[in-house]
C-alpha cells in the first residue's frame, strides 16, 4: 500500500498542510473526472478558494482557466497513473489564481493503493512566474541587442561598425552586451590546421 492512500482525512490533511508548496491530492475517477480528495492551505490560498469549499468536488466544478485547463490536467493524471512515477510538466500557458495570472511547474506522483484500487495523485505545484518573466526580459534584450543588419566581412568576419571602423565579432558583441567569449576549434578546422592530430 502507498503512503496517502488512506481515508484518514485529517492526519493526510496535517501532512500535506506542512509542505509549503501548494499540494492537491485527487483521485482519478471511474468516469474519468477527477475528485479532490485533500488541498493544503498553500493551495487553497493560491486558488483563492477555501478548501473546504473544494474538498470532495470536481476539477470541473473549479472551473479552472485557461479554457480547456481541466482536461489537461485529467490527461496528466491518466499519464501519471499509468506511468507509475513522477513526472513534472510546466505549464504552456498562465493560470488564473488568487494572485492573478501565474506560470506554474507541477509535479505529479502517483499513489496507487493496489488493495483498496484507488487512483490517486498528489500534485505539487512551484509557481515560476518570476523565472518567466525573467527569461522573457532576456530573450527581448537579446532580440533588441543583436537586431537589424550587421555588416560583416564575408572573407574575415570583422564587422563594421557605424564608424566605418573594422572590428572582431568577439570585440562587437562584448562591448555591447554581456556576453563573453571562451575560445575552442570547430572539428572541421581542426582537422584543416592539425589533420589527423584534429580529430584527437
Amino acid at each position: 500500500m502507498s503512503i496517502l492512500t488512506g481515508d484518514d482525512l485529517e492526519a493526510i490533511r496535517e501532512i500535506v498542510d506542512s509542505i509549503g508548496a501548494p499540494v492537491t491530492l485527487g483521485d482519478l475517477m471511474p468516469d474519468g473526472s477527477v475528485r479532490i480528495f485533500v488541498i493544503n492551505r498553500s493551495a487553497a490560498a493560491f486558488y483563492g478558494v477555501p478548501a473546504a469549499r473544494l474538498e470532495g468536488r470536481t476539477l470541473d466544478d473549479m472551473h479552472l482557466r485557461p479554457e480547456g485547463r481541466v482536461d489537461m490536467i485529467k490527461r496528466r493524471y491518466e499519464e501519471c497513473l499509468r506511468r507509475g512515477e513522477s513526472i513534472q510538466f510546466r505549464d504552456f500557458a498562465p493560470v488564473d489564481t488568487a494572485y492573478g495570472r501565474r506560470w506554474v511547474h507541477t509535479t505529479m506522483t502517483p499513489l496507487i493503493d493496489e488493495d483498496t484500487q484507488k487512483r490517486r495523485v498528489m500534485a505539487t505545484i512551484v509557481d515560476v512566474t518570476d523565472l518567466k518573466v525573467t527569461e522573457e526580459y532576456l530573450a527581448d534584450t537579446l532580440t533588441q541587442a543583436l537586431s537589424g543588419f550587421i555588416p560583416i566581412c564575408a572573407a574575415c568576419k570583422k564587422i563594421r561598425d557605424k564608424n566605418d571602423s573594422w572590428e572582431t565579432v568577439e570585440r562587437y558583441v562584448t562591448e555591447r552586451s554581456k556576453a563573453r567569449f571562451s575560445h575552442t576549434m570547430c572539428p572541421d578546422c581542426a582537422k584543416k590546421w592539425y589533420g589527423d592530430l584534429g580529430e584527437e
